[in-house]
């Protein structure tokens, strides 16, 4: 059964994500194949993360005069993106918890077929942690590559944000808030880490160890590409083995 909970939102914002929920939510169930595609899209790491990733490297591989330059600044954009993920999930669990609009109390919304109706029911909904990576991704490249930053913000708005809001995983306001933050983020710490990257053994131990720099730099890129996913199940299982000792 469909879990429930209470809205506690009473502002004018809350009215708006309602109003906002039920109408994106009416798009679900006219045309089947639109439905496959938004089940699609939401669980696909190619449209999602992969997608992201690639314009990444096509930015490493770019010959240009100064490459140390392009590569210090690229690799301070997955460390943003690092950032971001961690602070998204930080925030959805201090914060006081937010029922999905799938689990709100009152709002009959239509799930897509495929979909638990109660997918994501214990994770809170605010702030958007998706939102919050991938615009802070777009931002970041933003800095030093415009048109990359450019696709990267239409894809984080069309591809990453919307197909949540339709679905019901996300009010307005959260995925409003993942994108601020994730934007302030990337605007107020690239620049400083890239100095920092510049400053650091970074491009030293690429000239000594290119092989274990290269690895290391494919198995950050795959994290991204999958939102950390493997970093995540590898830390849930160290913690079940430190719950045994």
């Amino acid at each position: 059964s469909k879990p429930t909970f209470t809205l506690s939102k009473t502002s004018k914002e809350a009215l708006m994500d309602l109003i906002l929920a039920e109408n994106m939510n009416r798009l679900v169930g006219v045309l089947p194949a639109f439905d496959i595609f938004l089940h699609f899209i939401q669980n696909s790491y190619i449209a999602k993360g992969l997608f992201a990733t690639l314009i990444l490297v096509m930015l490493l591989t770019v010959h240009k005069v100064n490459d140390d330059n392009r590569l210090l600044k690229t690799c301070a954009t997955l460390i943003v993106v690092f950032i971001a993920i961690f602070l998204g999930r930080v925030l959805q669990m201090v914060l006081p918890f937010s029922p999905r609009p799938l689990h709100t109390e009152g709002l009959e919304l239509t799930l897509v077929n495929g979909l638990k109706p109660d997918v994501l029911s214990n994770d809170s909904s605010f702030p958007s942690d998706h939102a919050l990576m991938f615009f802070a991704m777009a931002c970041s490249v933003l800095c030093y590559q415009r048109l990359a930053g450019a696709v990267l913000l239409v894809h984080a708005t069309v591809v990453i944000s919307l197909p949540r809001l339709i679905l019901g995983f996300h009010w307005m306001s959260d995925i409003a808030a993942g994108a601020i933050l994730g934007g302030l983020l990337a605007f107020m710490l690239h620049r400083a880490i890239t100095r920092w990257l510049s400053r650091s053994p970074l491009l030293a131990f690429r000239a000594r160890y290119p092989g274990p720099f290269h690895a290391l730099l494919f198995a950050l890129l795959c994290e991204t590409a999958t939102m950390y996913q493997g970093s995540r199940q590898l830390l849930s299982f160290l913690a079940d083995l430190a719950r045994l000792a």
